[in-house]
């Protein structure tokens, strides 16, 4: 079990905008998620995630990445609020968001299988 404590991390926002297709809603803020070979459940409470599933290596190795989690999201908002303010809207709207960093053969069927429902 993995504890974290992120900012700018909403994994309902991350999962349900559409950019995967592999993940099962438990409950309200707790998915299970499937990438690559690898099954973890997520909990989130306010900035608290808890990740089942996985140990220290396979988080650091996987899905520290998976989540680009090594991104400073907070610093990118702050630029974008300075070149455009207007922006904000649509900031506000998205907050928690990150760009998963999927493998790319399974992203693409994940897609094309989607567009066939």
């Amino acid at each position: 079990m993995i504890r974290l404590n992120q900012n700018n991390f909403n994994i309902k926002h991350i999962l349900e905008c559409g950019q995967t297709f592999r993940f099962q809603k438990v409950s309200e803020l707790n998915y299970n998620i499937i990438a690559k070979d690898k099954f973890i459940n997520i909990t989130q409470e306010e900035n608290q995630i808890t990740i089942n599933n996985t140990d220290d290596k396979e988080f650091r190795e996987f899905w520290k990445d998976y989540f680009d989690l090594n991104t400073d999201y907070a610093k990118i908002m702050d630029k974008l609020f300075v070149v455009s303010p207007e922006i904000k809207c649509a900031i506000d709207f998205g907050v928690g968001i990150r760009i998963l960093r999927q493998d790319p053969f399974e992203m693409l069927i994940s897609f094309i299988i989607s567009q066939n429902k």
